[in-house]
């Protein structure tokens, strides 16, 4: 069964539907590479802004996308920064850009909200899934009824994964928690 919270697309214990092949989708963006430094204008402390996203070969079939974008170093539990979904079928995810339905975020508030990490580097990952039918969720969804509902109509996946440091100046830190380049 599809693992939500792994990092890698496909995990070796996952089992697609057996009416649907899971395509791969490459993920890009034009701000930073995978496993690169996120720019410091999409941190939660500097313009908390989403930074653009390119889907290239969304799979056909698709009717909408669903994004999830957690801390995958965070040591307590699961931190999701941004959690949207019924994002109608696109190859781009503009800058700053609100399609979808948002869900709650690890700072309890609607929409993205940028990384924030309180110690050493954290990676970010972008996972993005290409789903069969919209989902039909109400806003007040937990992430868990978007996963079940994502396992459920799931026919491509694909993240990126970008790079946060932690804040070299601690004295800084009641203002400026960090900075990401």
């Amino acid at each position: 069964m599809l693992k939500m919270n792994d990092p890698f697309p496909f995990p070796t214990d996952f089992i697609a539907p057996k009416q649907y092949a899971i395509t791969y989708i490459p993920v890009r963006s034009t701000a930073f590479d995978n496993e690169s430094l996120i720019p410091s204008k999409y941190i939660y402390d500097n313009g908390n802004t989403n930074p653009p996203l390119y889907l290239e070969k969304v799979p056909d079939g698709s009717q909408s996308l669903a994004l999830i974008m957690e801390d995958l170093d965070a040591w307590k539990q699961r931190q999701v920064h941004w959690l949207v979904w019924d994002i109608p079928v696109t190859n781009e995810i503009g800058e700053n850009t609100s399609l979808g339905i948002k869900g709650l975020n690890v700072f309890n508030q609607y929409g993205y909200v940028g990384p924030r990490p309180f110690a050493q580097k954290h990676r970010y990952v972008f996972k993005v899934y290409a789903l069969k039918q919209f989902l039909g969720l109400p806003v007040n969804s937990s992430l868990k009824e978007v996963e079940t509902a994502v396992e459920n109509n799931v026919i491509g996946f694909g993240q990126l994964v970008g790079v946060c440091k932690e804040f070299a100046n601690k004295e800084k830190r009641p203002t400026t928690l960090l900075e990401c380049q």
